[in-house]
């Protein structure tokens, strides 16, 4: 498990700017500039909570310098978010890396948390695919991969989100995930 801080700015039209404080290592260990693409938000309408949505991204994520301070808590639209993660690779391909996320955001003045922590799980493909997907047969191969991937998602979804897994006296967003599993088709990175 990874547990960082990132401080998002924001930068031209649908780009943001995010530098990563690594909360065990106590430093900061990346930056980057990353452009959306497109966006596509779809709410899923599960039983009981309707809790769930689906928000399908494709965006460029450019590394820079990284700087030796993370950036002053004064800056205008200046956004805060600790998160830990659990970050998973699939071992049959490495098409795709899936990272389970505990998210807070947190007030950049104060350094408290300003409301209940959301959960998150990203499917991200690798870098070194994209080259690939103009090829036919790759191309299946990878939304193979990301078919199971995803019913593999909601059945987890639907496994936690059932009232028996709810912490007494907490609402289903304050819930703590049961911890990950990994699969036959997934390795801890």
């Amino acid at each position: 498990m990874s547990i960082t801080t990132d401080y998002y700015l924001p930068g031209e039209k649908e780009e943001r700017y995010r530098v990563s404080f690594d909360e065990k290592k106590r430093a900061v260990t990346s930056a980057l500039t990353k452009q959306i693409l497109l966006t596509k938000d779809i709410a899923l309408r599960t039983k009981p909570f309707y809790l769930y949505d689906l928000r399908v991204s494709v965006a460029g994520e450019y590394p820079e310098e990284v700087p030796e301070a993370v950036p002053n808590a004064t800056e205008p639209g200046l956004v805060v978010r600790k998160k830990e993660r659990w970050s998973f690779v699939d071992s049959a391909h490495e098409l795709w890396r899936i990272d389970m996320t505990r998210v807070t955001n947190v007030d950049s003045a104060t350094g408290q948390a300003q409301e209940a922590k959301t959960f998150e799980i990203e499917l991200e493909l690798m870098p070194h695919v994209i080259p690939r997907l103009c090829s036919t047969e790759y191309s299946k191969i990878v939304c193979e991969s990301l078919w199971k991937g995803i019913h593999a998602i909601l059945r987890e979804i639907k496994r936690v989100s059932s009232p028996h897994t709810l912490l007494p006296g907490h609402a289903a967003t304050e819930a703590h995930p049961p911890p990950p599993r990994p699969s036959q088709h997934v390795q801890p990175k």
